[in-house]
């Protein structure tokens, strides 16, 4: 959202809170304004609606700063002519890219975290076929994708969890129809 729109609305919203606050105060006796206006309690309330809702986009605003304007988390990779950041789902699309490579796997899910020192520690959740080694192919894909994000951004990788989250079906297993 541009800066005008945004100006706009915070006013809107400052504005919508002071009435609210100025209809509070008549009801509960002093006179903010010079007129004998006379509010009910359905008045009142709805104030009270009013003014809390006013607060809420006021401080959920000035709290996200705008929230669409923030950089995505990266990993800054210093290199001799200048810092190159790589998004945190450019690296979980590599690691995706290497992981499917691997036999069995299907469903892939990765998270990418920095650890000290700079080094990433990724997370893979993933479904495996059924009857297949689970060491044997869980060491494979990690072995996979440590080398292959090393390789392709020049970052190190600490350390890849695994994580086994179901039994997927062979696709050359058809299940065949009994008539």
């Amino acid at each position: 959202m541009n800066i005008i729109p945004r100006i706009l609305l915070w006013l809107y919203a400052a504005g919508v809170a002071a009435a609210s606050v100025t209809v509070l105060l008549q009801y509960a006796g002093l006179r903010v304004l010079d007129t004998r206006l006379r509010i009910t309690e359905e008045g009142a309330l709805a104030a009270l609606i009013f003014l809390l809702v006013s607060i809420f986009f006021l401080i959920y605003r000035s709290r996200r700063g705008g929230g669409r304007n923030r950089e995505p988390q990266t990993v800054v990779h210093k290199m001799e002519h200048g810092d190159v950041k790589i998004t945190y789902e450019a690296i979980e699309q590599l690691a995706t890219r290497a992981a499917v490579k691997i036999r069995g796997v299907k469903n892939l899910e990765t998270r990418v975290r920095v650890a000290e020192g700079g080094a990433l520690t990724l997370a893979v959740r993933f479904a495996i076929e059924a009857d297949l080694d689970i060491p044997k192919t869980t060491a494979e894909l990690q072995g996979t994708v440590k080398d292959y994000i090393e390789s392709t951004t020049g970052i190190p990788v600490s350390q890849v969890t695994v994580y086994v989250t179901e039994m997927a079906t062979a696709p050359d297993v058809v299940k065949k129809r009994v008539e």
